[in-house]
């Protein structure tokens, strides 16, 4: 199989994974922001920094309110928010 084909099956799962999340935890949960940082990597890895780029910023705003400040997903997205071209 193709790796064209393999980024757009992993981002429709990570779409279905965030639908799901949503609807059993909420948008404010650390669980979502985990989903969307994934969501975010694959769009960034497929050349596409200004759709994975909000969700970082949203799962970077879930994590400063529900985890301490210096939880590694803090610095983790920071990270990858800074590699965004």
């Amino acid at each position: 199989m193709p790796y064209a084909p393999r980024q757009r099956r992993a981002e429709d799962l990570y779409r279905e994974a965030l639908e799901i999340t949503r609807e059993g935890v909420g948008v404010g949960h650390p669980s979502y922001a985990i989903h969307l940082t994934g969501l975010a990597g694959g769009l960034a890895i497929q050349g596409k920094p200004e759709e994975a780029r909000p969700l970082y910023e949203q799962a970077l705003e879930i994590f400063r309110a529900t985890l301490p400040p210096n939880h590694p997903h803090i610095g983790m997205v920071d990270e990858h928010l800074g590699h965004l071209s």
